[in-house]
């Protein structure tokens, strides 16, 4: 291959969109900031690029997996792989403490592995700086309306919540040792969902965590998990989810929702609510989030958060063709001579047709 050749083929994941491709993703964008505003969120712009640390301390493990890393001046830098440890870093040093909405638009660039599909790709999201019911619900129903008025046909929440099966999973670690390494390895086992896995870390007290796997579906899967025998930790979370469930069946909304009660998204940091936004045709998630209450604290704030993310480009892939209306109607402005007077004529044409709306395409004579 010639190095001609190398500069006009981009690298894996390196996506140039055109034309419908980059209408549909900016009627995404554009959509979603309308709603978030409508809501009372404040928007940020976040860098590409920044200390590999605040990464780290925003995913843990997950970050450094999937994050780009390179050094400057002898410092560890990354590019961005997630929008939430920035945010939750501006938060703190850049907000006074009574903003608490922020939403973000952007790129987020990492490394291709097991389900995150290109190495870059766009994403807008929330994060919400308050506890309680009442912003959980909030933050879903901000998802909704943005899905609702792009016209998303078919979309289900799952819904879940962190401290099932991390209750169940530390009532079932045994003491020992390795402690730390089993915990590590069941929850491997719960993100791929491989119960071998889970049963190799847990031997024979896996039992509990294993059957969780099987708990999803309707709202009746909360009234089967509170009939089980279960750890602190894991009923609070069943009756966290029912809060929210029985303000959705008030809402009219339930239908729109389903249950995964072993659901952690393969992330470090939620510690509540976790969901996640599937749609037909679109082959992964389309967005999730959830509640991370300590990631703020290593930043020097203890205060909580929830929020979630949407994939522009796997939500744009699902959405039809946009028509004429979604940019106005074309009007041409003929050919004429490239005179003075030529020229001055067709651009009086074609600025009266901006102004009424109209979109013009200007036809140069040569």
């Amino acid at each position: 291959m010639t190095s001609s050749d190398s500069l006009l083929r981009a690298p894996s994941g390196a996506i140039t969109h055109v034309g419908d491709a980059a209408r549909r993703r900016r009627r995404v964008e554009e959509t979603a900031a309308r709603v978030f505003r409508g809501w009372g969120y404040e928007e940020v712009l976040l860098p590409l690029f920044d200390h590999a640390e605040v990464f780290a301390r925003g995913g843990g493990r997950w970050s450094e997996r999937s994050s780009y890393r390179f050094t400057e001046g002898g410092d560890l830098l990354a590019l961005r792989a997630d929008f939430t440890a920035l945010a939750a870093r501006a938060a703190v040093t850049r907000l006074p403490r009574e903003a608490k909405r922020l939403f973000y638009r952007g790129e987020v660039v990492r490394r291709p592995g097991r389900g995150l599909g290109p190495s870059a790709f766009r994403e807008v999201g929330v994060e919400h700086f308050a506890a309680g019911t009442g912003a959980d619900l909030e933050v879903l129903l901000v998802a909704l309306e943005v899905l609702e008025r792009l016209g998303v046909d078919g979309f289900v929440f799952t819904l879940g919540h962190a401290g099932f099966p991390l209750g169940l999973l530390d009532e079932a670690l045994p003491e020992g040792s390795d402690r730390d390494e089993r915990r590590a390895e069941a929850l491997r086992g719960l993100w791929r969902r491989d119960p071998s896995r889970v049963r190799a870390a847990l031997g024979g007290r896996a039992g509990p965590l294993v059957d969780a796997l099987e708990l999803f579906g309707g709202p009746g899967v909360l009234e089967e998990a509170g009939n089980r025998p279960l750890p602190d930790g894991a009923r609070e979370a069943v009756e966290r989810l029912g809060a929210i469930v029985r303000v959705l069946e008030d809402l009219e909304l339930a239908d729109r929702f389903r249950f995964d009660l072993a659901e952690l998204r393969g992330f470090d940091y939620y510690t509540g609510l976790i969901f996640e936004v599937h749609a037909p045709g679109a082959g992964q998630e389309i967005g999730g989030g959830g509640r991370y209450n300590d990631l703020l604290a290593n930043f020097g704030d203890p205060r909580p958060a929830v929020g979630f993310s949407l994939s522009v480009d796997r939500i744009a892939g699902i959405l039809p063709e946009s028509s004429d209306a979604d940019h106005g109607a074309t009007e041409s402005v003929t050919r004429g001579p490239d005179t003075r007077s030529g020229l001055a004529e067709r651009f009086r044409a074609a600025r009266a047709a901006r102004a009424s709306g109209a979109a013009v395409r200007f036809e140069p004579s040569s």
